[in-house]
C-alpha cells in the first residue's frame, strides 16, 4: 500500500493509537528483524508522545475555555449597575465590581483582599446576616437597598457570601418630590375650593 511493507502498532495502555508505516530501504532492501525490533521499541514511545501532545491540547482547550466562561461571568457583573462585592469564607473581599467603586470611591486593587468590614460597616453586614435584605439605608451619602446571598459550589458548600447594593438615592429623591407635589396640589385645590 503506497509503498510500505511494514506497518508498526503505537500503542498506550494496550490501545493502538497510531501505526507506523516503512518500506524499503534506500536501497532497496528489505528491514532485518533487529530493525523491526528497534522500531517495535520505540513505537510504543511514539505512541506516549503522540497521546500526551493530545492530553495536552485537550487541557490547553479546556483552559481556554475556563478563562473564557471566567472572563464572561465577570463581564456580567461587570455590566449590571448594582453593586456586587464577593467574600469568601474568611471574610476577605475576592471580588468587586466597577458600580460599587462608583458608589465608593473605594478602587477595586484597593478592595481586593481585604476584610469585608473595612469596605461594608459592621452593623450592616451584622443585620445582613441575620434578615438577607436591608431597605432605603443610608450609607456614604447614598440611600441604598442591601442583600445578601450565600455563595455556594456544586456540592452547596458554602464558598463565600455574594452583597448586592442598589443605589436608590436617585429614585427616593423623585419619590420625595412626587409626595411634595401631591401635597401641593391639595393645597391648591384647598384653597381654590
Amino acid at each position: 500500500i503506497l509503498g510500505f511493507n511494514y506497518f508498526i502498532p503505537c500503542r498506550v495502555k494496550n490501545r493502538v493509537i497510531a501505526y507506523i508505516a516503512f518500506g524499503q530501504t534506500q536501497k532497496g532492501d528489505y528491514l532485518n528483524s533487529e530493525d523491526l525490533e528497534l522500531l517495535e521499541a520505540m513505537s510504543d514511545y511514539v505512541g506516549i508522545a503522540l497521546e500526551n501532545s493530545r492530553l495536552y491540547k485537550s487541557l490547553e482547550q479546556r483552559a481556554s475555555e475556563y478563562h473564557e466562561l471566567k472572563d464572561f461571568s465577570e463581564n456580567i457583573i461587570e455590566s449590571i449597575n448594582v453593586g456586587v462585592v464577593v467574600e469568601d469564607v474568611n471574610g476577605r473581599v475576592v471580588g468587586w465590581n466597577k458600580a460599587l467603586e462608583d458608589m465608593t470611591g473605594l478602587n477595586r486593587d484597593a478592595a481586593l483582599g481585604k476584610p469585608i468590614d473595612g469596605a461594608i460597616p459592621e452593623d450592616f453586614l451584622q443585620r445582613l446576616s441575620e434578615h438577607r435584605h436591608l431597605y432605603k439605608q443610608r450609607w456614604n451619602g447614598l440611600t441604598v437597598n442591601l442583600s445578601l446571598t450565600p455563595l455556594l459550589d456544586k456540592t452547596s458548600a458554602a464558598r463565600g457570601r455574594l452583597i448586592m447594593i442598589d443605589d436608590i438615592t436617585a429614585r427616593i429623591r423623585l419619590e420625595d418630590q412626587l409626595i411634595q407635589n401631591e401635597k401641593l396640589t391639595s393645597i391648591g385645590l384647598l384653597a381654590a375650593g
